[in-house]
């Protein structure tokens, strides 16, 4: 396991302390756990982006009036 270290604000400090203290979680369990997000987020988001990508340069390309054709429709269905 690695080590990092890393400057925050002052009143980030607090809110994490504040939020330790609620917790009973140590500061650095609650940083790992939303680094831990952080990644798994910004990973779906950038295999999604790549994904579209791949799909546009195949050809795989829907219209905007169809998109927005789906999407009123999806929104009508929820009523």
């Amino acid at each position: 396991m690695a080590t990092i270290t890393l400057r925050i604000s002052d009143d980030t400090n607090a809110a994490l302390s504040a939020l330790a203290a609620a917790t009973e979680r140590s500061k650095s369990y609650l940083a790992l756990r939303a680094i831990d997000q952080y990644i798994e987020l910004n990973t779906w988001q950038l295999d999604a982006i790549r994904s579209g990508i791949a799909d546009a340069d195949a050809g795989r390309l829907i219209e905007h009036a169809e998109v927005k054709q789906r999407w009123q429709a999806k929104l009508a269905d929820q009523r």
